[in-house]
This record gives structure tokens, C-alpha cells and sequence, in this order.
């Protein structure tokens, strides 16, 4: 399975365990050496690994692979080896989050297997975001009491999932996200990636 990979500064001795078949953008200081099996894109840090997922969708829109990994290269952060193990191969819509995450009634939970955390917007507090009101108008988050997401914003993901969207509505999306290192923007856009896909 290909791995569409974002990388700052992470370890990332442990993909050619899972793949044969990596892109990946890498905003570090010190970029990664490409080999066969992997092939390095360096790119600015700016719009955290959302953005390397949208660009990987917009410039690979017509020739998207039937089913792939997005993710962090510390995707073991947000879910354990041996979790990760069991739904690897997945061929559906996958979240990737542990099971086993920390929660705090009724701030966040897990409700039908998947992981909520209270939709407050705490996060802009110490995010400062440029386009609150575009991305909850597009993804009607007003309308949410709780936002189901996979902290980390890892999912295995088919292309037909992503082409529920026209292309330009990740160049929009994207936009969104490029105008700083980590803007609150981008804690909005992980909260709503599950809602695009699913």
C-alpha cells in the first residue's frame, strides 16, 4: 500500500517495514535522503501535514491510488504498533487512532468505536486562525455538539472517498491552511477531515 507520509523532524526508520511505496513531503531542517522506495518532496512548514495531504490530492487528482496511508511520520504517537498491526491493511475508510486514547467526560469520549472531543473551538485560543468563518460555515460545525476525528489527522483512505470532492475544493481548502507554521485553521481542518471523507 502506498504511504503518503508528513514529516518534521521525525524518526522514519520504521516505514520501509510497512512500505515499498512512499511519498513524502518533508518540512524539516535537515530533509530525508529519497531512495527507490521512497521518494522525497521537500516543502515549506507551513499549513502542518494537512496541507501535504491536500497537495498530494490536488497535484495527484486524475491518478490517485485506489486506497493509501495518510499520515504523520510519528504516526505511532497517536496509535500503537500493534493496534496500527491489525488494521494496516484495511481496504475501507480508516481512521487511525488507538482505541485506548485518554478521555475526559464530557470533554471528549469514544462513542461507536470512534473518538469525539467536545466542539468548543478551546484550541483558538492559543491557535490563531484567519479563516474561522469559511471552514465552520463549510463544514456546518455549528450544527455539531461533539466533532468525531482521529487526533493526528492518520486515516487509510480509498480514492473514492476523496473524489466525493472536486478538485478545487482541496485548492480552497488548502488556502486555507499556508499562511502559517500551525494555524488554528489547521486544528479546525483536523477536526472536519472525517466529515470529508466519510
Amino acid at each position: 500500500m502506498r504511504y503518503i507520509v508528513s514529516r518534521y523532524n521525525h524518526d522514519i526508520s520504521w516505514l520501509p517495514e510497512y512500505s515499498d511505496d512512499i511519498i513524502m513531503y518533508d518540512r524539516s531542517e535537515e530533509k530525508a535522503v529519497g531512495n527507490p522506495e521512497m521518494l522525497v518532496i521537500p516543502v515549506a512548514n507551513k499549513g502542518s501535514d494537512i496541507s501535504d495531504k491536500f497537495k498530494f490530492i490536488i497535484e495527484n487528482y486524475n491518478d490517485l491510488p485506489d486506497i493509501a496511508v495518510y499520515t504523520k511520520a510519528n504516526l505511532f504517537k497517536y496509535i500503537e504498533k500493534e493496534e496500527f498491526n491489525k488494521i494496516k491493511n484495511s481496504q475501507i475508510f480508516t481512521p487511525l487512532i488507538s482505541p485506548n486514547h485518554k478521555v475526559y467526560e464530557p470533554v471528549c469520549r469514544y462513542s461507536e468505536g470512534l473518538y469525539q472531543e467536545i466542539n468548543n473551538y478551546w484550541y483558538l485560543g492559543t491557535h490563531k486562525a484567519r479563516y474561522t468563518k469559511e471552514i465552520i460555515e463549510f463544514f456546518k460545525m455549528n450544527e455539531r455538539k461533539y466533532n468525531t476525528f482521529a487526533p493526528g489527522s492518520n486515516y487509510i483512505l480509498p480514492k473514492e472517498n476523496i473524489l466525493k470532492w472536486p478538485k478545487e475544493t482541496y485548492i480552497r481548502l488548502k488556502h486555507f491552511l499556508d499562511w502559517d507554521v500551525y494555524p488554528g485553521d489547521a486544528q479546525l481542518m483536523e477536526r472536519n477531515l472525517y466529515y470529508l471523507w466519510s
